[in-house]
Formats: structure tokens, C-alpha cells, sequence
């Protein structure tokens, strides 16, 4: 089964070329340089919000993987040097969270998407949602009707959602595409039976939302 790493950045200065001096650092010497062994999902600026933070997904298949790549970086001498560099002018904080995969959201569904080649940069939108314990399985279940009816009318498709391993365990987090045509990022729910989103919103509400956008070292175009 896979695991993923949600990683979430936030740089300072808050200044368009300290953002552009990291982007340009973490493209070329942590996702392109470590493809081999380290698969990038996707790379996302929030559409709202402060303009110096950015959130990625990374793909593994075990967690021991997970260990071995960020060994590997460590033990990169030019990787280090720059990195030392880097932070003689600017301070990066990052965040990170694994979690596996729900049972419906699939390895085949995510290479579906990462396969496809889009005509421009498509939008995205991140969602938080409260997964108590006891009614995990009833909300798991009426998550799958609501993926079901989207895809079905073409208004959004689930790219994953998984659950946090360590920390905050009772909660899901989501991320969908939204078609071309979408010119209403927000996560509404226009013709989706308004009974499955009343239980779901009283077992599992969601927390937050945010719409997003590719950044330059996305697979998820």
C-alpha cells in the first residue's frame, strides 16, 4: 500500500524573490535531482491567502522508503552546501504529515490523472475534513457516494484523500481537480442530493478549503 508525505512551506522574507529563490532551489535540488527514488504527486500555491507558502505531495511505497530518502539527502555534500547557502539569506519552515490512503482512493485513480496531459494548468482544491472514530466507516461510505456523484456530472474528480498516521488521526484530507470549464473554485456541491451532504456535513464536516494552482515542479499539471 502506498504513504504519502504532505509537505507544507512557508517562506521569509515575504517577498516575491525569496518565494522565487526557494522555488527554483527545491525544483532543481529536491524534486528533479531525486526523481529516482523520490516521486513528486504535486506542487500547489494557494489561490487565497499568504504568497509565500506552497504544500506538495510525495508518493511512497512503504514507509520504509520514506526513511531512505530523507537519508539520502543528508548525505549529499552539494546538496548540503546549497541548502546552507540558501538559509544564509532566507528561513524556510516546513511541515509534514503521512498518511495512507482511504480505500477508494486508489493508486489506479491517481496515475489516471498524473497520465493525462491537460491543455493548461488545471485548478485544484484542498479540503480538510473531521473523520471522528466512531463514525469513520458510515462517513468513509457516504465519501464514496459523494465521489461517485461528482464524477458522474463532471464537476469535480478526487485526485486522493488519505488519513494522517501520526497527529491529528481524525481527519481526512482531500484533493480534487476541478474541470476546465469551473470558473467557481469554491467546493460547492451544486446537484449532489442535498440528504448525503446534510449526514456528511453532521458526521464529518469539513474544516477548511482552499482552491489551488500547479507550481512549476508539479506533475499535476
Amino acid at each position: 500500500m502506498s504513504v504519502f508525505i504532505e509537505t507544507w512551506h512557508r517562506i521569509l522574507p515575504l517577498t516575491p524573490e525569496a518565494y522565487d529563490r526557494f522555488l527554483d532551489f527545491y525544483a532543481r535540488r529536491v524534486v528533479e535531482a531525486s526523481r529516482e527514488f523520490l516521486e513528486n504527486v504535486g506542487g500547489w500555491k494557494f489561490e487565497q491567502g499568504d504568497t509565500n507558502c506552497d504544500i506538495c505531495l510525495y508518493r511512497y511505497d512503504s514507509v520504509a522508503q520514506v526513511g531512505e530518502t530523507m537519508a539520502s539527502f543528508g548525505a549529499d555534500a552539494d546538496y548540503l552546501k546549497e541548502v546552507n547557502a540558501l538559509f544564509a539569506d532566507i528561513q524556510i519552515e516546513e511541515t509534514r504529515t503521512l498518511g495512507t490512503p482511504i480505500a477508494s482512493a486508489t493508486d489506479v485513480r491517481l496515475d489516471a490523472i498524473l497520465d493525462e496531459t491537460p491543455p493548461a494548468a488545471r485548478r485544484y482544491f484542498r479540503v480538510e475534513r473531521s473523520l471522528p472514530t466512531l463514525a469513520r466507516p458510515e462517513a468513509l461510505a457516504l465519501f464514496d457516494t459523494l465521489v461517485a456523484a461528482h464524477e458522474k456530472q463532471g464537476s469535480r474528480r478526487l485526485v486522493t484523500a488519505f488519513e494522517p498516521m501520526v497527529g491529528d488521526v481524525t481527519k481526512l484530507v482531500e484533493i480534487w481537480v476541478l474541470p476546465e470549464s469551473t470558473s467557481d473554485p469554491s467546493h460547492a456541491h451544486a446537484n449532489i442530493d442535498p440528504k448525503l451532504l446534510q449526514r456528511l456535513a453532521e458526521i464529518a464536516p469539513e474544516v477548511t478549503g482552499a482552491s489551488m494552482q500547479p507550481v512549476c515542479y508539479s506533475r499535476l499539471g
